[in-house]
């Protein structure tokens, strides 16, 4: 919906897209976006020096065990070569997709995730702030792409990539701030500041955290924030299970396997992240923290028991009078 709607606004000011996209009666809505993003997904390939583009007769190429690879020779052209080793040169062509891919993009892009696969790779899920926190709009406001947490698999055990979860982990009482930058054109720029600078690119925000002598800390905060979004995450998985049923046949099938491949992902990522949780808290620095925090507490508790026993001294004192 995001990239229709950017698609929409970048391009209304344009008199030919206006009347042949989005005047009526046949203007484009948002079918016909999933309709053209699917074609193009299903075609498009990653090509060295090239970048992202689509290639003659080369998108026939079916993906499997591969014996092929498609490249650019020195001249820029796209070539499709043999795979180094392959004597029987007959037959079809193969090529690999991708296998880096995760499941779900495989079924996104191309409507099928290969037989071999054991493993969904890794997993996006998308991220909301806060609804308490009174900077969440704020956070979400500076960032210049969706907020999201990537889950996936690195030398066995469970890593993850955000931007946002480390936003969402600090605040103002931290160092945290946001202020608004007047341009020259009239303009307003959101601005992110840390301990009072500012923050350039939010995605070098975990890089600033990380000189900070609560560094342990601010794990911890992030990898319970990446757990709780990891849980509801696979308690939607599970509670679709019933729903699932309802899709029969070759579609039914896959969607079952991805659900399967996805849940056996998030099971390890919840497990893998309590381990994680279990040694920040058992660190020195996090200890002395959550020390100080229960000192603190104590000491705001027993202020608001003096202040309610002398709001009780002086109610009798009326009383007396």
């Amino acid at each position: 919906m995001t990239e229709f709607t950017h698609l929409q606004t970048s391009t209304a000011h344009l008199p030919w897209c206006q009347s042949h996209w989005w005047d009526p009666p046949e203007e484009l809505i948002l079918e016909d976006w999933i309709h053209i993003d699917s074609i193009f997904r299903s075609r498009v390939l990653q090509f060295p020096r090239l970048g992202v583009g689509m290639a003659p007769v080369l998108d026939f190429v079916n993906h499997g065990d591969p014996n092929a690879y498609y490249s650019v020779d020195e001249d820029g052209d796209v070539v499709l070569l043999w795979r180094e080793g392959v004597e029987k040169r007959e037959g079809e062509v193969f090529i690999n997709y991708g296998s880096e891919k995760s499941a779900a993009e495989m079924v996104f892009s191309y409507g099928f995730i290969d037989a071999s696969v054991s493993n969904a790779f890794w997993l996006s899920i998308e991220l909301r702030h806060d609804p308490e926190d009174p900077l969440g709009l704020a956070k979400e406001a500076v960032m210049k792409e969706s907020p999201r947490l990537r889950i996936f698999v690195l030398d066995g055990k469970i890593a993850w990539l955000s931007t946002f979860i480390w936003l969402m982990c600090v605040n103002a009482e931290d160092g945290l701030s946001f202020r608004l930058l007047q341009e020259n054109d009239g303009s307003r720029k959101l601005l992110c500041t840390w301990g009072g600078e500012v923050v350039e690119e939010i995605s070098h925000l975990e890089s600033l955290l990380e000189k900070s002598a609560l560094w342990e800390v601010y794990q911890l905060r992030a990898v319970s924030l990446v757990q709780g979004r990891v849980i509801e995450q696979l308690n939607e998985l599970v509670a679709a299970e019933e729903e699932m049923q309802s899709i029969t046949g070759e579609v039914g099938e896959m969607a079952e396997r991805l659900r399967v491949l996805e849940g056996n992902l998030l099971r390890k990522a919840v497990d893998d992240l309590e381990v994680q949780k279990e040694r920040l808290v058992e660190t020195e620095v996090v200890k002395e923290y959550l020390k100080k925090m229960a000192e603190d507490e104590s000491v705001e508790e027993q202020a608001v028991e003096q202040a309610e026993d002398q709001d009780e001294i002086q109610d009798d004192d009326e009383d007396l009078r």
